[in-house]
C-alpha cells in the first residue's frame, strides 16, 4: 500500500490521515488510534466521526474523535450496544457520510446479530435520531454488503449501492423529520 500522507512506521493509523484537508504528516507526531478505522465523515462543524472496521468485531462500531488519540462512542454507548427486543442500535457498520444539515448517515449491514440492514440518520446539531430507513429484500439480498452511500441534498435522496449487487437502493430524505 502506498504511503500518501504519512512517512512514519505507524502510518496505517496516523492521525493525519483523518484530517479534513489531508495535510502531509511530518512523520514524527503520529499517534496511532486503538482500532482500525473503516470510513470517516466530517460534520459541518468539523466533528470527525468514523466507523471501526467491522472485520475486527469492535465493541465501539462508530466513534467521534475527541483528541488525536482518543474517541468516544457515536452517537452514544447505547447505540453501540446490541439489545434484545429492538433494532435501534448499530450492529455492523462500515459506511457513513455527513450531510450539510449536520446529519450523519450510517449504513448498518446487520450481519453480527442478524438484523435487517438499515440507514440510520443521527442529527449532530440536536443530538437525536433523525430517521431510520430499513433495507429489506429486495433492496438488499442475502449476502449484500451495503456500505457506500451518496447523499444528494439537491434532490433530497440517497443512493446506496451494495457491494454484491448491481442494483442500488434509493430512499427519499425529508428535509426535516424526526420519525423512525
Amino acid at each position: 500500500m502506498k504511503r500518501r500522507f504519512c512517512q512514519s512506521p505507524q502510518w496505517r493509523a496516523c492521525w493525519y490521515r483523518l484530517r479534513p484537508r489531508r495535510r502531509r504528516c511530518p512523520g514524527r507526531d503520529c499517534r496511532p488510534l486503538a482500532a482500525v478505522v473503516g470510513n470517516i465523515a466530517i460534520t459541518p462543524d468539523n466533528q470527525i466521526i468514523f466507523s471501526h472496521h467491522p472485520f475486527f468485531s469492535p465493541d465501539v462500531r462508530v466513534a467521534k474523535l475527541t483528541s488525536p488519540t482518543t474517541f468516544q462512542p457515536f452517537p452514544n454507548a447505547d447505540w453501540n450496544t446490541p439489545r434484545k427486543g429492538t433494532d435501534h442500535y448499530l450492529d455492523n457498520v462500515l459506511g457513513l457520510r455527513s450531510d450539510e444539515n449536520g446529519i450523519v448517515w450510517i449504513i448498518d449491514m446487520g450481519f453480527r446479530t442478524k438484523i435487517a440492514p438499515k440507514l440510520v440518520g443521527w442529527n449532530t446539531r440536536a443530538d437525536r435520531l433523525e430517521r431510520i430507513y430499513y433495507m429489506p429484500e429486495p433492496i438488499t439480498r442475502a449476502g449484500s454488503q451495503p456500505q457506500d452511500i451518496v447523499i444528494d441534498q439537491k434532490n433530497r435522496s440517497s443512493i446506496s449501492p451494495t457491494r454484491t449487487s448491481a442494483r442500488a437502493a434509493m430512499a427519499p430524505m425529508p428535509r426535516s423529520s424526526s420519525s423512525t
